[in-house]
Formats: C-alpha cells, sequence, structure tokens
C-alpha cells in the first residue's frame, strides 16, 4: 500500500503441507501484525494476497487437505470482510487488488472449468477464459487494468503460458525455450515479474518491460519485426544455400546486449555475433541469415532475438521466417509446413508432401509421388509416370504427360472432411487410373472387381439411387462414392471427385487396392 504496508502469510508447520495452517499478516516496515478474518474457524489457512493504496486486502482460505477455499476482501480499519463467493465454486483465490478496488483470481467449478475473474462492488465482472485452455489463473492487476497470469492448454498440459490480459485480448507471454512461464504481476508502468522454468527444470526469476520501438530487424528497408511481415527467403535448390543479411538497429538510448538469437530447423547464422554482443544506442550491426537448403522441403518458423538492456529489463522480438528448397537432379523428398508452399521437384524421382496451408506441388520431369495433406492444394506430376494424392481438402490434380495415377486413400473409413473432393483437370482414358484404397471405400466387397461395383448415370440424383458403389455422372464429370446403395442419398459416402474433361470412364479407369 502507499503507507508502506505489505501483506503475506506464513505457515505454523515446517513444511507446506495439506494438514498445515497458514496465518495472514501485514507488516508495515518495523512490525508485523496477525491478521486472522475467521477465528472461528481455526482450521482454515488464510492467505493475504495484495493491498493497494486504500488499505483494501485481498485474500482467501483453504480448508484442510486442500478440499475448498473461498475468496475475501479486507477493508476499514475493522478489516470488514466481504466474500468473493462465484456461484457453483468450490475453490476461488483471490490474488492481487488494484487501487480501484478490482479484485483477480482464479476459480474452480468441478468437472467444467479452472477460470480467471475480475471482481468489482460485489460482481464478477469479468470471467477470463483464453481459448482452448484447460486451466487460467489471474495473479496481478495494475492501475491500468492490465492483468498477468498463466495458463495451461488442453493440448499442452504440461506447458504452461504467461498472458497478459488489456482491453479484453490475451497476449501470450513465453520465455524462449523455457518449458513454462509464469507471469505473476505487473506495475503501472507495464514492467512485469515472474518466474519460468528452464529445460532442465530450474526455476528462474525474469523482469519484463514492454517496449516500443527500442530495436529494429531490417531486411534492406523492412522492419521484420512489423506485424504480418515475413523474412522470405523464397525458393532455392538442393546444395545451393541463399542468404539475407538483416541489419539490427538499437533505436533506444540505452544499451543493448543481444544474448541470443534462435533459428527454426533449416537456418542458421553464416558469422555469429559474439556472446552478450553490446549494441550501443543509434548504433548498427549486420546478421547474416542462411537457408541451408541441405535437404528439400518448406521451412518455417520463427526468428527470435533476446535482448537485455543496460537495466537488465528483457526484451524479445520476433518475425516469421520462411524458405522453400526444390529438388535439383537426384530423387528428392520434400517436406512441406504447417503455411502454405510451393515445392518443385525438378528432375528425379521426388516424393514431395505438403503437409499444412493450400500448396502447390510440382513434380516435374520423373516419376514423382505428390501427396497433398491439409488445404486445399494444387498437385501437378509433369513429365512421367506420377502418383497424386491430394488427400483432406478440395484438392487440383493434374498428371501432366504420361501415365497418371490418381490416388484416393486415407487410411480408413470414407469421410468427406477427409477427403474433399478433388479436380481431375486431365484425365487420359488410355493411359491413367484412378485409384480406390478398398480400406476408404469399404463398401466395395473384399472379392468384387470394378466392373461389379461401377455404374455411369446421367443426372446426380441418379447416382443417389444407383445400386453401384461408385457412380459417374458421364453430364458433369462428378464421381461418387454411394455407400449405401440404392437407399436414399449416399450413406456415409458423397462426391468425392470431379473430372473437368469429362470423359467416358467405364471399370477399366480404375483399379481397387486392397
Amino acid at each position: 500500500g502507499d503507507n508502506g504496508q505489505a501483506v503475506g502469510s506464513f505457515f505454523t508447520t515446517s513444511d507446506f503441507e495439506p494438514d498445515g495452517v497458514s496465518q495472514g499478516y501485514i507488516y508495515d516496515g518495523t512490525d508485523f501484525t496477525i491478521v486472522n478474518p475467521f477465528p472461528q474457524f481455526p482450521e482454515r489457512s488464510v492467505e493475504l494476497t495484495g493491498i493497494n493504496s486504500n488499505g483494501q486486502i485481498s485474500g482467501f482460505y483453504l480448508l484442510p487437505d486442500f478440499a475448498g477455499g473461498s475468496s475475501f476482501l479486507l477493508e476499514g480499519e475493522d478489516l470488514n470482510v466481504t466474500d468473493l463467493d462465484i456461484e457453483g465454486s468450490d475453490r476461488t483465490l483471490a490474488w492481487d487488488i488494484n487501487d480501484a478496488g478490482k479484485v483477480v483470481g482464479q476459480f474452480r467449478i468441478p468437472d467444467d472449468r479452472n477460470s480467471a475473474f475480475v471482481w468489482e462492488n460485489g460482481n464478477i465482472i469479468e470471467e477470463l477464459e483464453f481459448p482452448g485452455a484447460s486451466f487460467t489463473t489471474a495473479r496481478g492487476i495494475n492501475n491500468n487494468d492490465s492483468i498477468v497470469g498463466w495458463l495451461t492448454s488442453d493440448e499442452t498440459e504440461q506447458f504452461v503460458n504467461g498472458f497478459i490480459w488489456e482491453n479484453g485480448e490475451f497476449e501470450e507471454i513465453n520465455f524462449p525455450g523455457a518449458t513454462g512461464t509464469f507471469a505473476a504481476d505487473i506495475n503501472d508502468g507495464g514492467v512485469i515479474i515472474g518466474d519460468y522454468s528452464d529445460q532442465e527444470g530450474n526455476s528462474i526469476g525474469f523482469r519484463a518491460v514492454e517496449t516500443g520501438a527500442e530495436i529494429e530487424i531490417l531486411d534492406g528497408d523492412t522492419n521484420i519485426i512489423d506485424v504480418d511481415v515475413i523474412l522470405d527467403f523464397d525458393s532455392t535448390r538442393v546444395g545451393t544455400p541463399t542468404s539475407k543479411t538483416l541489419t539490427i538497429a538499437n533505436t533506444g538510448d540505452r544499451p543493448l546486449i543481444l544474448t541470443d538469437l534462435n533459428l527454426p530447423d533449416g537456418f542458421s547464422v553464416i558469422d555469429p555475433l559474439p556472446n552478450n554482443f553490446n549494441l550501443a544506442p543509434e548504433n548498427t550491426v549486420e546478421l547474416a541469415v542462411q537457408l541451408d537448403a541441405e535437404t528439400g522441403g518448406a521451412f518455417n518458423g520463427t526468428l527470435e532475438l533476446i535482448a537485455t538492456d543496460s537495466e537488465e529489463n528483457l526484451f524479445g522480438f520476433t518475425s516469421t521466417i520462411y524458405g522453400a528448397v526444390n529438388g535439383g537432379r537426384r530423387n528428392d523428398t520434400l517436406v512441406g509446413s504447417a503455411v502454405a508452399d510451393a515445392l518443385v521437384g525438378r528432375r528425379g524421382n521426388d516424393r514431395i508432401f505438403g503437409k499444412g496451408g493450400d500448396d502447390n506441388l510440382q513434380g516435374r520431369p520423373g516419376n514423382d509421388h505428390l501427396f497433398g495433406g491439409d488445404g486445399n492444394d494444387i498437385l501437378i506430376g509433369g513429365i512421367g509416370r506420377d502418383r497424386l494424392n491430394g488427400g483432406e481438402g478440395n484438392d487440383t490434380l493434374t498428371g501432366g504427360a504420361s501415365i497418371d495415377r490418381f490416388i484416393f486413400a486415407t487410411n480408413q473409413e470414407f469421410a468427406t472432411e477427409d477427403i474433399g473432393v478433388d479436380t481431375i483437370t486431365d484425365f487420359d482414358l488410355v493411359r491413367d487410373l484412378i485409384l480406390l484404397d478398398r480400406r476408404t471405400f469399404n463398401a466395395i466387397e473384399s472379392d468384387a472387381s470394378i466392373d461389379d461395383v461401377f455404374a455411369t448415370v446421367t443426372t446426380d440424383t441418379a447416382a443417389e439411387s444407383s445400386e453401384a458403389a461408385i457412380v459417374y455422372n458421364s453430364n458433369n464429370g462428378n464421381l461418387f462414392y454411394n455407400a449405401n446403395g440404392s437407399d436414399a442419398g449416399f450413406g456415409s459416402g458423397g462426391q468425392f471427385a470431379i473430372l473437368e474433361n469429362q470423359p467416358e470412364l467405364s471399370g477399366d479407369n480404375f483399379f481397387i487396392r486392397a
């Protein structure tokens, strides 16, 4: 508080044990005053967690064995108690209070959720739920209503992300290389304190300052720290690395110590800076970053520069970085990334995997295997005997010259969301085949030939009532999987392709793979 008071708690046992009892205290710089708002309940453990300039105190109590608990507000000379109960919660923990009397903390509703809250004047005014988080706690609030804390997501139960919440928006705070980041408090200047866990499990404190343009990382005239700017290396061939020279500029008024530069796989620094490089105010240093091109594929991630200033404030600067390495004359394997990639096999018998994003995959000369993966992809085989599998999404498949195989297989039972509706642009009745996997099209019995299960119709409505499992509408090129025979609709099937040139398909144009 403004009167130099601090609050806290101490345990009456030597160790923090489930059956131990804690007591709250107020410290005025000289003396400790023990505070127990519930003398009639000696079994309760009392924690005092925050005090504001008006002398209001936030806190909570816990029942033995941590079986439950509730939060409270203490105010006035007599430390009158106001309960901060939340309906349905069996444990409410208040962690901080600002000068406006807003209290932040966390609550648990069994078998439902663990969320953070903001309390004011007897009401919960905000419930903070980070999308996808299974646990959220608010640990600090300043007089600008900026809130910090941490959360655990459903997908990464072992990883903890710090956060700052301002104006209804979450921003994650993750210390580079840490397995967990815990933001504990924030002052009115935006300085955040907390701790993080390193890879060895050590807990290390940090002090982070939100900063404006203290540093620039320039690719030519473009500051790659700016939002939505990508450091794009374009594309190169396997064995032909390409590089960019970045200019790091200290635009602040204090020296910056450049402590660490982290790059995703596939990139490296040609001439690393010395450890703890000191960059003086209004000075620059150049750094050459290379797309290594040791293997083919798409490479992307985050370039992260870590620095501290002369007051040991921590700064982290990031930019998205991307590059593609295409094939050469040999047989290459090119693997895409989670974003939209453009990968070219060039010569050789190449295997190209798009993975995530709306990718453009080109085999060029050679007998190539193209796998689109997620997204609405464009696959072009080129010259050679190519095999094209679009994967999920609505893909565009072009075989090119020679004999091509258009593959529809998901390694599981047919589902429209897994296979999409692919467009085959250049099906050749003489040379090309449509390959169907029996595990995906499981209405095709093991002893059935394609002639037994294929039919041609002239309307989509007729396809729904056909007895055949594979039905082709020769009037528009639509190709269907009819999983329920002559019953209405397609059952668990549906349309999975359209042949753009509307060839006169027959059973000879298909192959069923067991």
